[in-house]
């Protein structure tokens, strides 16, 4: 349902970001759980804190 048509261009571009971000926090929780967030690259973790900042638990 989700279609640029249907929500508009801006909202489905904005879906998408929020989908890959947690899609990529979600591959990153083993290696934080492991070596922890200190040993991530800096892009790692802006990733980290933007999924924090969409309340991802």
């Amino acid at each position: 349902m989700a279609t640029p048509g249907v929500i508009g261009e801006r909202h489905y571009r904005l879906a998408q970001e929020i989908r890959q971000t947690l899609a990529q926090y979600s591959e990153l929780k083993d290696i934080i759980s492991m070596l922890g967030l200190e040993q991530l690259s800096p892009e790692d973790r802006n990733v980290v804190a933007r999924a924090a900042a969409l309340n991802v638990s």
